[in-house]
């Protein structure tokens, strides 16, 4: 037997284990992932009554350069709004570097490995763009669990830094692992 059909937002999620490049020659397109995400949101149109959010993760950027890209809309045709955004913006690149990977990972804010859709059911506040993810964190400040006390990071550590692994009492007795190799994988446990 399945779960009782419920009213709930539809999320996509893809992985790209492989570079861009890999797709290009294998699919004759860097946009492979782009065109699935696309492709298994509208499978579940019926879920984004209320508006819809992509967000695009690039893996392993240079410093500096912009790693994280977002869109969303809240309007009745929100599918065909972001995907018409999204692929715009490849219209504003020159086409001289349209098949220059390097410079379409700098340049272009949709080149990446990891891209996240979400098709927004509401069922508590608006209708507005607010309400739809993804969601940014719009400041650095440090976050607290429910009893006030700060996450303490691990000393030493920053992005761009080699990993070690590492464990740390956070009180208690819940402690933070930080990955090895895994600059953004942090696992609290109890």
């Amino acid at each position: 037997m399945s779960d009782a059909i419920k009213h709930e937002c539809g999320v996509a999620f893809i992985r790209l284990r492989k570079p861009l490049s890999y797709f290009k020659e294998k699919y004759g397109s860097y946009w492979y992932g782009l065109h699935k995400l696309q492709f298994m949101m509208t499978k579940q149109l019926n879920r984004g009554q209320d508006g819809a959010g992509i967000g695009v993760v690039k893996l392993k950027p240079q410093y500096g350069d912009r790693y994280l890209a977002r869109q969303r809309s809240a309007s009745k045709t929100a599918l065909g709004d972001i995907f018409e955004e999204v692929f715009k913006a490849l219209d504003q690149i020159p086409e001289e570097h349209r098949e220059d990977i390097d410079y379409l990972k700098k340049h272009y804010p949709y080149a990446g490995e990891l891209l996240l859709g979400h098709l927004r059911y509401g069922t508590y506040g608006g209708n507005s763009i607010e309400n739809i993810h993804p969601f940014l964190r719009q400041n650095n400040w440090m976050a607290r669990n429910r009893q006030g006390r700060r996450w303490r990071p691990v000393q030493g550590q920053g992005i761009g830094r080699s990993w070690r692994s590492s464990a740390i009492d956070i009180g208690d007795g819940a402690r933070r692992i930080q990955a090895e190799d895994d600059p953004v994988g942090v696992v609290f446990l109890r």
